[in-house]
């Protein structure tokens, strides 16, 4: 009820996976659902997520950073989106950043090396990122629809009548951290900028840092969310790329 306009307008431009938090943009009123729409067809939305990852041995961090390009299909019924050869729909991403966890955190159950990485989305398509980064070998960290549990761990709970202890989980960080897009122009109310309840965090407009003009808009989540969960140095990293955001000029 909190997102919705004085007429009881709310709908979403956007969407979120289910295991990602952050900002998740709702429009107040019909034209802005269509101003934003319109704007995220002419690609003039900016955005960038931070996630944890599970590097594959032999997989080097500098084969990560960098663009990258997958033709991406989910078929019908299914949940998981493959990355196939032909028949796919062209999918683009860039890893900004990319470096090891030096703090305390997670471990991966399989031994890999955990890392942070900043990520701009060119492209939405169904569980682009999560989808792509397993593809090259750096799965998002506890994503087991993209990372399942080793083959043998489950053979062997199967096989074993005596109750074994659950492995533990780990809940993947998948935060769309940061977004740029033009604000509709359509009075105090435009819609543009009431994110919504989502799964490890909720943020209004009124937690959210705002910079922006009437040419360009930028929201992040605050960095004091975002510590919690990732280095300074990322966060850092973050907050560099928001003042080049601020300080150039429109698309």
């Amino acid at each position: 009820s909190q997102l919705r306009g004085t007429d009881g307008f709310a709908e979403l431009p956007h969407r979120l996976d289910r295991i990602t938090s952050g900002i998740l943009m709702a429009a107040t009123s019909p034209e802005a659902l269509r101003w934003h729409n319109r704007a995220i067809q002419e690609r003039q939305w900016r955005k960038f997520y931070l996630t944890k990852l599970a590097v594959d041995p032999g997989v080097s961090l500098r084969s990560l950073q960098g663009a990258h390009k997958a033709y991406l299909k989910t078929p019908r019924g299914s949940r998981v989106t493959q990355v196939v050869r032909s028949g796919g729909k062209p999918s683009f991403l860039d890893v900004l950043r990319i470096c090891p966890c030096v703090q305390r955190g997670p471990v991966d159950p399989k031994g890999r090396q955990v890392c942070e990485a900043m990520i701009e989305l060119h492209t939405g398509r169904y569980h682009q990122i999560r989808a792509m980064l397993s593809h090259l070998g750096a799965p998002v960290l506890g994503d087991t629809l993209y990372d399942p549990p080793e083959e043998g761990h489950r053979e062997h709970r199967q096989s074993t009548k005596r109750r074994q202890p659950r492995e533990p989980t780990i809940d993947p960080v998948l935060v769309h951290a940061m977004l740029q897009f033009p604000p509709a122009p359509l009075g105090p109310s435009p819609g543009a900028g009431a994110p919504e309840e989502s799964t490890s965090g909720t943020f209004t407009s009124s937690t959210l840092d705002c910079d922006g003009s009437t040419a360009m808009t930028v929201v992040s989540v605050p960095e004091e969310i975002l510590a919690a969960q990732f280095s300074p140095a990322t966060c850092s990293a973050l907050q560099c790329l928001k003042t080049s955001l601020n300080s150039s000029p429109p698309i």
